[in-house]
């Protein structure tokens, strides 16, 4: 199992499924799963991780988020909270 954890804020949910999509910008990546085990708990279907001091890990994180999309692996995510309405912030995620 490859992790990488950033305890920088609680975690509440943690999601289980496989990247189907993956989208980056200078300051945050989102993604989209599939065959996820539970609802996206902000009524959306975008996790993000965004580039500031919170997330200290940044581009870690969007290296495992891209071999996850480009390998089809299962991923644990544990996101941390919502952001504006229908995204959910990642706090860490694993590969398995």
């Amino acid at each position: 199992m490859l992790t990488l954890l950033s305890f920088q804020a609680p975690a509440f949910e943690r999601v289980h499924a496989k990247v189907s999509k993956l989208y980056s910008e200078s300051n945050r990546f989102t993604l989209v799963v599939a065959d996820s085990d539970i609802p996206q708990q902000c009524g959306g279907v975008f996790y993000e991780v965004y580039r500031d001091e919170a997330t200290p890990h940044f581009k870690e994180l969007y290296s495992l988020a891209l071999a996850a999309f480009t390998s089809k692996a299962n991923v644990e995510i544990v996101v941390k909270g919502c952001a504006d309405v229908d995204r959910a912030v990642i706090d860490h995620m694993a590969i398995y």
